[in-house]
């Protein structure tokens, strides 16, 4: 498994005039607070940058229409991801060259580079390799939804009809990307 080190993360909001610059610690960082800071705003605005939209998001954050550019390193490679709006990234590689992508190509992009590999049968019956959301769905349990109704966070998750199984035996390593 690649190593993925989130750097720096920007959230700018035209409509509110308001921009928000956040670094993390290259080894650890803890996201502590009271209550309505922002910490799972924050959370959910890392995986909403990096193409999996958690189904419940602060409808504030949502009327902001917030653009959001991450800034991210995958083992050594330095790169940033702007999302700006509902299916429109670009990626910055460390040479300053962007490029630009729909939500089904980044997700393409960004599960090649995290060497994502796991391969689910939609509902009309084709393989394929599923979106981000798949991707960091173990990883996330949002306070908001997910204690009710488990690996339920992320919008969009019914493109696939049987996709539990493959998901926990690709995570837990019963059948990786050899398989």
């Amino acid at each position: 498994m690649k190593r993925l080190v989130f750097e720096e993360i920007q959230i700018l909001s035209y409509r509110e005039k308001k921009a928000i610059k956040i670094k993390f610690n290259p080894k650890k960082t803890i996201i502590k607070g009271s209550n309505q800071v922002g910490k799972s705003s924050l959370i959910k605005s890392i995986y909403y940058t990096l193409g999996a939209t958690p189904q419940i998001i602060n409808q504030n954050w949502v009327k902001a229409e917030p653009i959001c550019f991450l800034k991210l390193k995958i083992d050594d490679k330095s790169m940033s991801i702007l999302r700006y709006d509902k299916s429109r990234f670009a990626v910055v590689d460390d040479a300053g060259k962007i490029t630009p992508h729909s939500l089904k190509s980044f997700s393409k992009f960004i599960n090649t580079e995290l060497n994502f590999k796991l391969i689910i049968t939609n509902r009309n019956g084709e393989a394929e390799n599923p979106p981000t959301s798949y991707l960091f769905l173990p990883f996330y349990v949002d306070q908001d939804k997910d204690w009710n109704e488990s690996w339920n966070t992320f919008t969009n998750l019914s493109q696939f009809s049987s996709w539990k199984k493959p998901l926990i035996d690709y995570h837990s390593g019963i059948r990786g990307n050899k398989y």
